[in-house]
């Protein structure tokens, strides 16, 4: 694992005790499943979903290249695909009319299938238009079709069979991409051209009317409110429906491409590889509430628990994500981390070594700084020693008495720039790129030599020890295997081809390595080690950590990745914590998560498996239980999703239901519960904060979970005693 700080017995231990106090106790840990998160993947047919419609459990999504898709969303977390059905162009857009499906067909125009039969739809009918169509919305026997340089096109679809065109509108500048109807208004995303507002009092015959802004890019409507995407996010009150008027906006992650809106929470395509939602139930002050990488995505379709985002599934029945306890701006990049429980030890290549105070996570606060004579990029202690790998400069020892009080103690050179640094059993273990590794001898820190050296094939990234074995992160060349019994002629020994590989821990036996993908390796043979399971990730890790059987990654893009590796030979995904910029380094202890990037920033550790109760009973897997808000000071909403037919048959098994989603207190009391049944899976129940009698639960930890399927309960912790 990525260390804890070690502290020899001694002086210097002992002040680092006394005067770093544990972590703020309240930084209780929670659980990153209850937030917003992927939990699936589906098949699409090789095509790139785009925005669709759901009608009951079926999605109709327009598949780009592959024309049609018809999935079956009974099972939320498992959509399987129906149908495939080519088009002539690519499927840009989809509208529902009766049984029929009307597809925005790029430079093919609008085609109309029939999908009485969502196995076997049949196309019925088609019309080419002068321009590219991209979206469509239907008006009794009118579609209306957003047409790019066509601008919107008119088509009567009374006969399927045989559509015609029956109207127009376009001005210039701009392209039509995106089209909103309202009785007899039409909001239109006219690109450069920004939105146009359409009169529709003869449908025949669009008339434009107003416009707003320069750039309009999607659009959808939800109440009174029409949600436009540019460069921005903004929100237009239609009270006059013709003349509409900016009341919030806010700014996102990337450029927003795509958007839907329910129940005043908006959900946006950024950059092309993010979901990121916005609360914007107050719209003058819309904010930013949560964000999941979901890979490349070039649309998205939302039901009420679940947002499918191109081939991904994602949980929204919290639509948030877990948020920061605390920030600093360390004034360079945190590169690496160590963690003391109350102190962490920043790596940072602006300011070299920078140690802060974390026992009150709020307010991280800055003991003292270290300028090193190179570029600090790793950073390793055996206390009151901290050890820099330090670039050019190569490696260097500070004197750490005291958090507040560093001091030199000798810099010694690498053959290379250092990258990395574990220090294990009196030695410090420095990757160091295209050059390799070395061991250099730290047991005198102020008189440090070099012991042995090895250049390994490809880059030395990182590097960890367990036992007689070194294992190095050598980028596109794997995982090597570095005998290092005679630490004066390290060996290879081994070799396990992982692609990118960038980051490597050790942990109870297994070591866990990022790359392309997480990896998981089992230990038993520590010279041979052998993949026991891999997770696939949008991005290659920059960093990892373990800790109670939770690995945390440092995602570059995508923030903080949160895994169960309880079981390494079935990695699972647990959540996602976004951050604004690069994340490149983690560490844990004392109750905390640090992660690095342009800043620190200090968030809650995963709640340990091992500490949530299990509910009775041998039930369907897998499953997920998702509670929200959490913490909460009202009303919690709880939604179960998956297992959906293993419910249903050992339902029917058993006569009746034998399942409960249940409350229990800290003293494993069961204070609350409500029948479930399979025909409930995916939708909200709501626990009022009241117990089985009508009494207000008081505030406190408890403990939720469906009563009867063996899966651990989710805790929840209420902050007041009044239930809303």
């Amino acid at each position: 694992m990525k260390r804890m700080l070690r502290a020899p017995a001694g002086v210097g231990a002992t002040l680092w005790l006394v005067l770093g106090p544990p972590a703020l106790a309240c930084a209780e840990c929670i659980d990153y499943e209850s937030f917003l998160r992927v939990v699936s993947t589906f098949d699409t047919g090789g095509g790139a979903p785009r925005n669709g419609v759901v009608s009951g459990t079926l999605a109709y999504l327009p598949g780009n290249t592959a024309g049609l898709l018809i999935l079956d969303l009974s099972e939320p977390t498992s959509p399987v695909l129906l149908s495939v059905t080519d088009t002539p162009g690519l499927a840009r857009g989809v509208a529902l009319a009766g049984n029929l499906i009307l597809v925005a067909d790029d430079a093919a125009g609008l085609g109309i299938i029939d999908v009485t039969d969502p196995v076997h739809p049949s196309p019925v009918g088609s019309i080419d238009t002068p321009g590219a169509a991209v979206s469509v919305s239907v008006a009794g026997n009118r579609a209306y079709v957003a047409d790019s340089a066509g601008g919107v096109r008119v088509i009567d679809i009374t006969l399927p069979a045989v559509p015609i065109e029956v109207g127009s509108w376009d001005s210039d500048p701009g392209q039509s991409g995106g089209i909103v109807i309202d009785g007899t208004v039409a909001y239109v995303a006219h690109g450069t051209g920004g939105l146009r507002v359409l009169d529709l009092s003869d449908p025949d015959s669009p008339v434009g009317l107003t416009s707003y802004g320069s750039d309009a890019r999607a659009l959808a409507r939800g109440g009174n409110l029409l949600y436009l995407t540019s460069t921005q996010l903004e929100i237009l009150d239609l009270s006059s429906p013709v003349m509409p008027v900016l009341v919030g906006s806010a700014a996102t992650r990337s450029i927003p491409t795509d958007l839907t809106v329910a129940d005043g929470i908006a959900y946006l395509v950024v950059g092309r590889s993010e979901l990121q939602v916005f609360d914007c139930r107050e719209p003058t002050l819309p904010r930013s509430i949560g964000a999941v990488g979901a890979g490349s995505p070039q649309g998205l379709t939302t039901t009420e628990s679940f947002a499918y985002v191109g081939t991904r599934v994602v949980d929204i029945a919290n639509p948030s994500s877990p948020a920061p306890l605390g920030i600093a701006v360390p004034g360079g990049s945190a590169v690496d981390l160590r963690s003391t429980g109350s102190h962490l030890l920043v790596a940072s290549q602006a300011t070299g070594l920078a140690v802060y105070d974390i026992s009150n996570p709020q307010t991280p606060q800055l003991a003292s700084v270290f300028d090193t004579p190179g570029s600090a990029l790793g950073v390793d202690a055996v206390l009151p020693f901290v050890y820099i790998s330090d670039s050019t400069a190569g490696l260097t020892i500070v004197y750490l008495p005291t958090p507040g009080n560093p001091s030199p103690v000798r810099t010694i050179a690498t053959a290379g720039a250092a990258q990395g640094v574990f220090v294990a059993n009196g030695m410090a273990f420095v990757s160091l790129g295209t050059a390799g590794i070395q061991i250099i001898d730290v047991a005198k820190p102020a008189y440090p030599t070099l012991l042995g050296s090895l250049d390994t094939p490809g880059t030395a990234r990182s590097i960890a020890v367990e036992g007689e074995y070194a294992y190095v992160a050598d980028g596109t060349w794997g995982l090597q295997v570095v005998d290092i019994a005679d630490p004066e002629s390290p060996t290879i020994v081994h070799q396990v081809p992982i692609s990118s590989a960038r980051s490597v821990c050790t942990d109870g036996g297994f070591a866990y390595v990022t790359g392309s993908q997480f990896h998981a390796l089992d230990l038993s043979d520590p010279s041979m080690p052998t993949i026991a399971s891999s997770l696939p990730t949008l991005t290659v890790g920059q960093d990892v950590t373990v800790d109670a059987g939770i690995a945390y990654v440092a995602t570059g893009t995508y923030g903080l990745l949160v895994v169960d590796v309880t079981d390494p030979y079935s990695l699972r995904e647990l959540g996602t914590m976004p951050e604004d910029s690069p994340a490149t380094a983690v560490a844990v202890g004392g109750g905390l998560v640090a992660l690095g990037s342009q800043r620190l920033v200090l968030a809650a550790q995963q709640c340990s498996p091992a500490n949530a109760p299990t509910t009775p009973g041998s039930g369907p897997r897998p499953t997920h239980l998702t509670v929200y808000p959490n913490p909460c000071d009202g009303e919690v909403r709880i939604v179960w999703s998956g297992a959906r037919e293993d419910l249903r048959l050992q339902s029917e098994r058993a006569g009746s239901s034998p399942y409960a989603i249940s409350v229990w207190d800290g003293a494993g009391r069961e204070v609350w519960s409500i029948p479930f049944s399979y025909g409930s899976v995916g939708l909200p129940i709501v626990w009022d904060g009241r117990n089985s009698w009508g009494a207000t639960a008081p505030a406190g930890r408890y403990w939720i979970g469906l009563r009867g399927s063996g899966r651990p309960a989710v805790p929840v912790t209420r902050l007041s005693l009044g239930a809303h």
